[in-house]
């Protein structure tokens, strides 16, 4: 009887061991899930205030705009050079990120009351999916927004870790300003400061 309680009493210390060390873990993998989560939020988080960004892309203000070359929804390859001599604003974005569809209604604004900025929005996403967001945000007409499915090498070549972002790109192709903005009063900002 007493070899019995002990092997009972084992068992249930091994249990709950296991329990614990499962619990552990799945308390280690919550806590980095919503610190990433936060960080993400805090780092989009906007007042209505400009924003400005403290990444990576930061680095690159001052220096030349690497090129690139991808397909607008026409099919055709388009590339940062054509439209040198011009402000340009490159807004990073993602069709699926809620960050990126609450920033198109302002950047819609932007884009009609700025029509001699040249808006290049460089979607991670299929031409398929950019036509279907010019559709949903009532955003074909506008001659100075142009919607390219971009890489992630374009991406990287940027340093953006985050979408969306927005870089500002002079007449003579220099990174001026980067940021964060949803609207068309934070987006104006960043391209006028």
């Amino acid at each position: 009887m007493g070899v019995n309680m002990n092997r009972s009493s084992e068992r249930l210390q091994n249990t709950i061991s296991v329990v614990v060390v499962i619990l552990l873990v799945l308390q280690t993998v919550l806590l980095i899930f919503v610190l990433r989560t936060l960080s993400s939020y805090n780092r989009l988080l906007l007042s209505n205030e400009e924003v400005t960004q403290t990444e990576p892309v930061e680095l690159l203000m001052g220096t030349q705009a690497p090129e690139f070359q991808l397909s607008d929804v026409a099919g055709s390859r388009r590339s940062l050079v054509e439209f040198k001599g011009k402000t340009v604003l490159l807004a990073f974005v993602s069709h699926t990120c809620p960050y990126c569809r609450k920033l198109y209604p302002g950047l819609r604004e932007f884009i009609r009351d700025n029509p001699d900025i040249e808006v290049l929005l460089l979607a991670a996403n299929s031409v398929d999916e950019n036509i279907a967001f010019l559709n949903e945000f009532d955003c074909k007409d506008f001659e100075n927004l142009h919607v390219l499915a971009t890489t992630q090498e374009v991406f990287k070549e940027y340093s953006i870790t985050g979408t969306p972002t927005l870089v500002v790109v002079d007449e003579q192709g220099v990174i001026v300003n980067t940021g964060y903005a949803l609207t068309s009063e934070q987006v104006s900002g960043l391209v006028r400061k």
